[in-house]
């Protein structure tokens, strides 16, 4: 399983991965992470940690296009806010 579909499966069940520093942060629900996968969780720190900066960057870098084509187009759209507000 690569670490993409491990993130998204660990999201389909509620569980919260962020990438903190160095360390691997996990709010999940309780009982819904079990010894072993937390071992495995563990294990693949290093490349899941790699995945979720990565995932960080491309959404950074899709927010700031996605802002700056609005401002070069801002005749097809108006006055668009990317922050989740308008004006």
């Amino acid at each position: 399983m690569t670490a993409e579909t491990l993130l998204h499966d660990l999201t389909s069940r509620g569980v919260r991965v962020r990438a903190e520093g160095d360390r691997l942060k996990l709010d999940a629900p309780v009982g819904v992470l079990t010894d072993i996968e937390l071992r495995g969780l563990s294990q693949r720190k290093a490349e899941l940690l790699d995945t979720l900066r990565r995932e960080e960057f491309f959404t950074a870098v899709d927010r700031l296009s996605a802002a700056a084509f609005a401002e070069n187009h801002s005749d097809l759209f108006g006055a668009v806010a990317f922050d989740g507000q308008n004006g």
